[in-house]
């Protein structure tokens, strides 16, 4: 009880919030989704969990000062049965950088027109990220320690509008993956 789940098919998916629950009976009958979920489309209900990802200081600096930079997960956690808080967890040491973009199928004909940021004007409004049909994920990593002694002079472009351009002696590489994303009405 008071459990959120998600109960999905291969045509929709609803996120909902457990009211009751009966031993006896292993059929869900929720209020307020979308549609009905019928046995012959195999629906099933799953515990819904979040996460966050974010690039932030992990307390380890540079002689010069310079914060390193790590890939968080931040897991929501219940303390004491009340209080929801997150716990993160570092992930990958030396990501200097992360971007996201958004791929908006404005012809809906299953593919991205153009890429944009979340509040960039395209994506304010709950209908315009139904448009969504694909996430490019840009990172810049780095060598957490100075390498060599020549200096990086690229320019590492991230997204459209994000460039780094450093002056140390750190390796860098860029990677960027597009995934598909199913948005189903």
């Amino acid at each position: 009880v008071n459990d959120i789940a998600v109960v999905s098919d291969c045509g929709a998916a609803d996120v909902f919030t457990i009211t009751g629950v009966s031993t006896s009976n292993t059929q869900i009958t929720p209020n307020n989704l979308t549609r009905s979920y019928e046995p012959d489309t195999n629906p099933t209900v799953s515990s819904y969990y979040g996460v966050r990802y974010y690039v932030g200081n992990n307390g380890i600096t540079d002689s010069d000062g310079t914060p390193h930079r790590s890939l968080y997960r931040g897991q929501p956690v219940l303390v004491g049965g009340t209080t929801l808080t997150e716990q993160p967890q570092e992930l990958i040491d030396g990501v200097e950088q992360m971007q996201l973009l958004y791929g908006i199928d404005a012809d809906q004909d299953g593919a991205p027109d153009s890429y944009v940021r979340a509040g960039s004007g395209a994506l304010d409004e709950a209908a315009e990220w139904r448009t969504v049909v694909a996430v490019r994920v840009a990172m810049l990593l780095r060598t957490v320690d100075e390498y060599g002694n020549i200096e990086d002079e690229r320019t590492y472009q991230l997204d459209d509008e994000t460039a780094i351009s450093p002056a140390d002696n750190r390796q860098r590489r860029l990677f960027t993956v597009t995934a598909v994303v199913r948005n189903l009405q």
